[in-house]
């Protein structure tokens, strides 16, 4: 815990800084105008709607934990069009394949915000660069440390004081990519922010350091070590297609003796129920917020319900 604190505190002030800068810029640019963060605002009256549509820059997120981030600090931008790769109820990306579509709109785009990790293996930044020599591309997990239990964890926004550098990091790319709406950006970021900090100040009312839990969910670790929690075993549903009985024997074993709990996602609600049913232990479903409605208070509602569950097992 205090290599992760320290490790924020160094990326959260060059991340700062880079903010600050951009700020500078954005009212060194500025005349004062509270229309001069309109994207349009210069169009002529005569070729208003072709020059509007040729003005209209593309964003485009990998899946949806990006989306969220991205929608809240773009939110209220004229001439920014975002959008999302893929369906909001896919899920994570391990065997993602683009579509033909998904092709046209990365050809239309001019950043691609990725999650990273090896989270999005169908995107090559190096490769990319030559195709699409108009395109950036943004990893908002680079630089963030990984899961020490899981090495090629990516569920980086299961972490709120992460989640919080990465939702910064989308904020810094897309002033980068639309420097007339930087200020934006960022004004959207410091409101977002607030919603994550009072979110996170919910998560440090909880005292779960130390409590033993049977995972079930990739995701999830992040949100165990985030809270001090200790996984004493992780049962991988995404790479085990059936469960063994020397595995499942083993969790009740560790259940029992360590009066650990589960936790699960909705896809291990099958394995929880069995490892309930043979050991009476407590098990909590929670919200990975890789699906949903689009909602841009999905990450803040998502991540309350689970604190909020989590109070139970204190």
């Amino acid at each position: 815990m205090k290599r992760k604190t320290v490790f924020i505190i160094i990326l959260c002030a060059a991340l700062i800084a880079a903010t600050v800068v951009i700020v500078m810029l954005t009212n060194e640019s500025t005349t004062g105008n509270n229309t001069a963060y309109t994207a349009n605002k210069e169009l002529a009256e005569g070729d208003a709607k072709s020059d509007a549509e040729n003005s209209t820059k593309t964003a485009v997120c990998s899946f949806y934990p990006v989306y969220i981030a991205a929608k809240n600090i773009a939110k209220g931008v004229e001439g920014l069009n975002l959008t999302c790769l893929s369906q909001p109820q896919t899920g994570c990306l391990h065997d993602y394949q683009l579509t033909t579509d998904d092709v046209k709109l990365i050809e239309s785009a001019g950043l691609l915000i990725c999650n990273g990790g090896g989270m999005e293996s169908f995107v090559n930044a190096a490769e990319y660069a030559k195709t699409y020599p108009g395109l950036r591309v943004l990893y908002a997990s680079e630089n963030l440390p990984v899961n020490e239990l899981e090495e090629d964890n990516a569920h980086y926004w299961m972490d709120a004081d992460l989640y919080e550098i990465y939702a910064q990091k989308v904020a810094i790319a897309l002033s980068d990519f639309d420097t007339e709406n930087a200020g934006i950006y960022m004004e959207n970021y410091a409101a977002y922010r607030e919603k994550i900090e009072e979110t996170i100040a919910l998560r440090d009312e909880l005292s779960l350091e130390g409590k033993k839990v049977v995972n079930l969910s990739e995701p999830l670790s992040y949100l165990a070590t985030d809270l001090g929690m200790e996984v004493s075993m992780f049962i991988d549903l995404e790479e085990e297609e059936s469960i063994s009985a020397d595995t499942l024997a083993k969790a009740c074993e560790i259940l029992r003796s360590e009066d650990a709990v589960i936790l699960y996602d909705e896809e291990g609600a099958e394995v929880a129920n069995t490892l309930v049913t043979e050991t009476g232990a407590k098990a909590v479903c929670l919200d990975v917020i890789t699906t949903g409605d689009g909602n841009e208070d999905a990450w803040i509602s998502g991540m309350t319900s689970n604190y909020n569950l989590l109070k139970e097992i204190q």
